[in-house]
């Protein structure tokens, strides 16, 4: 457990890392923004994947977990942004038409998923999480990467809406918060019809 949570805290510093990497560029409120929602829409769907029974993690309290999880969907939804936007060659505060946040969306969660085909292994090996049902990759189901291609493609189509549609800071967070709760639901949708089909 010590392990674990050790972990996790590692986790949080790497997110508040990406975090202020992101205020660098994009500034605080874009930030906030993109904060919101991809930490929203990861601790939401973490909370409905483990009430669901898909997985669990090891002994650790569940709210602790959520929390925590929260951090670590900002830091992946962030490294992946940013990856995508490096290897794109995409400007960081350009005003970006529909197709190009969709371009970007999508190529970010593929990035997300390549990222994950490393890491999920690992933490499945040393037991930060286990599954119900035991996948094709190293004990890793299919429908978590299916999980995070929808996770981070839809918080970052989520927060290029948030920005589209006012240029008020309060009402791009207000916006930021309703999208968040609208990504979750359809990341949970998404991956229910997915194992459906699967």
């Amino acid at each position: 457990m010590f392990e674990h949570l050790v972990f996790l805290l590692l986790v949080v510093f790497l997110a508040l890392l990406i975090t202020y990497h992101s205020y660098e560029f994009r500034g605080s409120i874009n930030t906030v923004c993109l904060v919101i929602i991809s930490g929203g829409i990861g601790a939401l769907v973490e909370f409905l994947g483990v009430l669901s029974g898909g997985y669990y993690y090891g002994t650790l309290p569940i709210a602790l977990v959520i929390f925590l999880t929260g951090f670590g969907w900002i830091a992946n939804v962030l490294i992946a942004f940013h990856l995508t936007i490096v290897i794109l060659n995409i400007e960081y505060n350009k005003p970006l038409r529909l197709f190009e946040s969709l371009k970007i969306s999508l190529a970010a969660g593929l990035i997300g998923v390549i990222y994950d085909l490393f890491t999920d292994p690992v933490a499945t090996a040393i037991g930060l999480w286990s599954w119900r049902t035991k996948g094709f990759w190293f004990g890793v189901p299919l429908q978590n990467f299916i999980g995070w291609f929808f996770l981070i493609s839809i918080s970052i189509f989520c927060y290029h809406i948030a920005l589209s549609l006012s240029s008020k800071p309060l009402m791009k967070i207000l916006y930021s918060i309703i999208l968040a709760i609208i990504g979750s639901v359809a990341v949970f949708f998404g991956l229910l019809i997915a194992s459906i089909l699967i």
